[in-house]
């Protein structure tokens, strides 16, 4: 086919009109051959195939090839629950095109053996709610959440290996995001995980729910109803709490989220606000990200020294997958014991919903103490 059309424009063009009407109604595809394709090829091919959904690899950076994008996601006419899979050269920023014709983001690059897993009923699931611990003054109480869950082939492949291959999970709470529309993309992979869980992990959602969007660009028309989908999808993926990006802290928008997710608990991205308790629900900020061990150390080495030991504090860390993945449970507990060695009884590890069950109880009780930064 190469040589056949004068320009992009042209091919894409074509593409529209003589393709675009018989394909998958629900789904596009930003997928392409990288640089890279020789030594590791992206995966998500045959899903591409067996859906039938539209596929382009365009640069949404570039003004001529962004109009391009957007022609492609206007044509469709797309409802909220619509999806574009693969990944952008750009990165998370093809949200910026999409979300304005109510296309959320299922980033899955290298995900394998799509249209096999794919082709299962779907399955849902439960997990318990967050409980709370007595909170005591001069304590700091912290969560854990490991990235990029929200990326289904990160659940097949990073945070599948800490999974399987850290012999210290299970004495060390942590939280693991999780793609919620894996129960239909994968149920077996969402079984396995919810089979092999222990006491001491919680599975929660990874941004912005069960799509990653930017809450604040989404489309206003079709946001109520992605707000539904949201509530379905994570509450029969048993989530309790989440993760949310872009979505304006202090906004309306930020607030419908907040009390139609049905979450106990959101862990914000952005730095605008530092711990609300917003009608029952607690929103914490994400928190640093961890990137190699010693980074947990010191960023609560620093909130050691500075804290007011006559309050308690809440608190929660985001070690990304990608790199911090070997072993990553295991220099989570290292970095641990060397603080309660260096900062005896100030720390205080749970799970993130029960993080949040404890902050809720402690700030019903002080709501004096609320740190939000917008009061």
């Amino acid at each position: 086919m190469k040589g056949r059309w004068d320009s992009v424009r042209e091919a894409y063009t074509w593409a529209m009109e003589n393709i675009y009407d018989q394909c998958h109604k629900n789904i596009l595809f930003s997928v392409g051959l990288r640089n890279d394709w020789l030594n590791s090829p992206w995966t998500l091919y045959d899903y591409a195939v067996a859906s039938k959904g539209f596929c382009f690899w365009l640069d949404d950076s570039d003004p001529q090839e962004s109009a391009l994008i957007e022609d492609i996601c206007r044509k469709g006419n797309y409802r909220p629950g619509a999806i574009v899979m693969g990944y952008a050269k750009s990165g998370d920023d093809l949200l910026y095109i999409t979300n304005k014709y109510n296309i959320g983001y299922v980033v899955s690059d290298y995900y394998a053996n799509a249209s096999f897993w794919s082709s299962y009923p779907n399955k849902s699931f439960k997990q318990r709610s967050g409980k709370a611990v007595k909170a005591e003054p001069g304590k700091i109480y912290v969560s854990i959440v490991f990235s990029d869950g929200d990326n289904v082939q990160f659940d097949q492949n990073a945070l599948y290996n800490i999974w399987t291959e850290d012999k210290e999970r299970g004495k060390f709470p942590v939280g693991t995001t999780l793609a919620a529309g894996l129960q239909e993309l994968n149920p077996f992979l969402l079984e396995w995980y919810y089979s092999h869980k222990t006491s001491q992990d919680e599975l929660l959602a990874g941004p912005s729910g069960y799509q990653f969007i930017y809450g604040r660009d989404y489309n206003e028309e079709g946001y109520e109803e992605w707000l539904a989908l949201n509530h379905k999808w994570l509450a029969s993926a048993g989530f309790k709490t989440g993760c949310l990006w872009h979505t304006s802290y202090g906004t309306e928008r930020f607030y419908r989220y907040a009390e139609t997710s049905g979450l106990e608990g959101i862990f914000n991205g952005d730095d605008d606000v530092e711990l609300d308790c917003h009608q029952g629900i607690v929103i914490m900020n994400q928190g640093n990200h961890l990137f190699k061990e010693g980074d947990l150390y010191n960023a609560l080495a620093d909130k050691a020294k500075k804290l007011d030991t006559s309050k308690a504090h809440f608190m929660n860390l985001y070690p990304i997958a990608a790199v911090y993945a070997q072993q990553g449970v295991a220099k989570l507990k290292r970095e641990a014991e060397r603080l309660e060695k260096d900062y005896p009884g100030r720390f205080v590890f749970l799970l993130p919903k029960d993080n949040v069950a404890t902050a809720k109880k402690y700030y019903k009780r002080h709501p004096e103490y609320i740190p939000w930064k917008n009061r």
